[in-house]
């Protein structure tokens, strides 16, 4: 039962709605493809967006990341330099003391000397650790254990009371 509205426009009550032509069909596909095409764009976009973002965030926490260790490394080397300067220090006044004055107590500094000397050696071993693990070098993990092995030897030194020995070569080296 049609209802006219106004003269010459007339609507149609209760009768199902027409059938779209193949070619309305195939307008509206394409109506939807290239809207869902737009949005992956857009959705790509922002991923990018994203993306980079992260990065950006990555890489200052790498540089943060690398400072904290560079300042910790720092500290730890310093921290060593003390303490083999002492050990040098103290190795060279026994030197001075003539072999038949040298009593217990030179042999107990030696010692200590000895330990401490293994002590710094240890503390050589964290830091190589810590440039292993950090791995932006190759040329320094090198050199600290170069190190550490000398170390090693002063201490191995120490302990068979070869203080005359250590002020040379492999003494002199860790203080240059």
């Amino acid at each position: 039962m049609p209802l006219t509205i106004f003269p010459g426009f007339t609507l149609a009550l209760n009768t199902p709605p027409r059938e779209l032509t193949d070619e309305e069909k195939a307008e509206a596909a394409e109506a939807k493809r290239k809207e869902a095409i737009e949005q992956q764009e857009k959705a790509r976009e922002e991923l990018e967006k994203a993306k980079a973002e992260l990065e950006r965030i990555l890489r200052q926490m790498r540089e943060e990341e690398m400072q904290r260790t560079l300042a910790m490394l720092e500290g730890r080397f310093r921290k060593m330099l003390q303490m083999e300067l002492v050990v040098y220090e103290s190795t060279k006044r026994m030197d001075r003391i003539p072999k038949d004055q040298r009593g217990d107590d030179v042999l107990v500094l030696v010692g200590r000397l000895a330990s401490d000397q293994r002590r710094i050696g240890y503390d050589a071993d964290k830091a190589l650790n810590l440039l292993r693990e950090e791995g932006s070098s190759i040329a320094l993990p090198e050199t600290v254990e170069q190190m550490r092995d000398d170390m090693e030897m002063v201490a191995s030194r120490l302990d068979r009371i070869e203080v005359r020995r250590l002020p040379g070569r492999i003494g002199a080296e860790h203080h240059t």
